[in-house]
């Protein structure tokens, strides 16, 4: 299901791309969970992020909309990524090891499986060209989120804070990223997502500024900072860092409000 999910999200996607957009998504698994573009009022927007994705999949998957996005005035790139878990998720997906190692030889991990990724966008034209799924389900590019990894939050943390996969790769790809959104006359603007409090707590006692690794590629950019908000109920939250349908609801009009308040649209 897993990948199933996956591909069917990229047709979704790239196929069905609203051009009228007016805030392009982009990131990992946590913009993926938090923005439904069927929440706001006032911005049209497209959630084109990736549950498994990666900066590889997020630099990749802006320059192939961009093809499909007129350039207008005020047009956002609202990036958003789990910086710390890209290279871990492999070990911890609900569907198990396997289903994840083949789906992130699909389309992530390029870092750990460059071989096998050489033409990176004929697997991206593979993924929006197949016409075997069923129409997609999702509210302008919004896929539901699956729930469940089973980790107790000492493990998870653990793994969380394994950094060193970060300089090498991820940034080099963010950097390339705000090149072309800036070449294109588009901002980019940083979004950190809320967290439960629980692993609030963890991050705190551990001292350990997660986000540190991106420092640089976002100096003199935007950030909207919602990692210490908390949701109006529990319900929000699928696990310590991810939210539901109903948290994406809940969060994607205060997303809109401060893009606005920003005086960047």
């Amino acid at each position: 299901m897993a990948m199933y999910g996956e591909f069917a999200h990229a047709q979704q996607v790239f196929r069905a791309f609203a051009p009228d957009s007016e805030v392009l998504v982009l990131g990992s698994s946590h913009p993926f969970h938090a923005i439904n573009p069927g929440s706001a009022k006032q911005l049209r927007m497209w959630n084109a992020s990736f549950c498994s994705g990666d900066a590889w999949i997020t630099y990749h998957t802006y320059l192939a909309i961009r093809e499909k996005w007129p350039k207008r005035p005020g047009q956002i790139v609202l990036f958003g990524e789990d910086f710390w878990e890209a290279h871990l998720q492999t070990e911890y997906l609900r569907q198990g090891f396997l289903v994840a190692v083949i789906l992130h030889l699909l389309i992530g991990m390029p870092y750990r499986n460059a071989f096998l990724l050489r033409d990176y966008e004929r697997t991206l034209k593979k993924m929006t060209s197949c016409n075997n799924l069923p129409p997609p389900k999702f509210i302008r590019g919004y896929w539901p989120f699956i729930e469940g990894e089973g980790l107790d939050a000492k493990t998870r943390f653990a793994r969380h804070s394994k950094r060193l996969v970060y300089e090498p790769t991820e940034l080099p790809l963010l950097f390339r990223l705000r090149e072309a959104v800036e070449a294109d006359g588009r901002r980019l603007v940083y979004l950190r997502t809320p967290h439960r409090q629980d692993y609030l707590n963890e991050v705190a006692a551990s001292g350990i500024d997660i986000w540190a690794p991106c420092a640089k590629a976002r100096e003199g950019l935007p950030l909207l900072d919602y990692f210490s908000l908390q949701p109006p109920n529990a319900r929000c939250f699928a696990n310590p860092d991810h939210l539901t349908p109903e948290g994406a609801n809940w969060l994607t009009p205060i997303v809109e409000r401060d893009l606005i308040r920003l005086n960047i649209h």
